[in-house]
């Protein structure tokens, strides 16, 4: 998957910040995460692309109800995250279904997510 940076309309940064927010904090502890970076996250299209970053977008599903047990739920997704359809959650979750690894596994149907709504703006 190609990753490309973009900036995100504010109005979009500010839906998707606030659908993570309750878990934003929990999740930046939980993986050791600078408050910098969180805070600078879903500004541009390109997600950073260390480890961490990854199993905090797992944390981030899992606390959400997106990903249980390695599986999302996509009508979930298309439901709750601004701007996502039924077919974009549906087409992301296939192509992160290919990665065996968990947290990169998060990470790739996020990075997806957010290439699909900034191809459709």
């Amino acid at each position: 998957m190609v990753s490309y940076a973009r900036e995100i309309p504010p109005n979009v940064t500010k839906q998707w910040k606030q659908m993570i927010e309750p878990y934003y904090l929990l999740c930046g502890n939980e993986t050791h995460i600078a408050p910098d970076v969180l805070i600078t996250m879903l500004t541009d299209s390109s997600l950073p692309t260390e480890n961490r970053i990854h199993c905090f977008w797992k944390c981030i599903l899992e606390h959400k109800g997106f990903e249980v047990n390695g599986r999302f739920d996509t009508d979930l997704i298309a439901k709750e995250v601004y701007l996502v359809t039924p077919e974009g959650a549906k087409l992301c979750a296939e192509s992160a279904y290919r990665e065996e690894e968990l947290c990169k596994k998060t990470y790739v149907i996020v990075q997806c997510t957010i290439n699909f709504v900034m191809d459709k703006l």
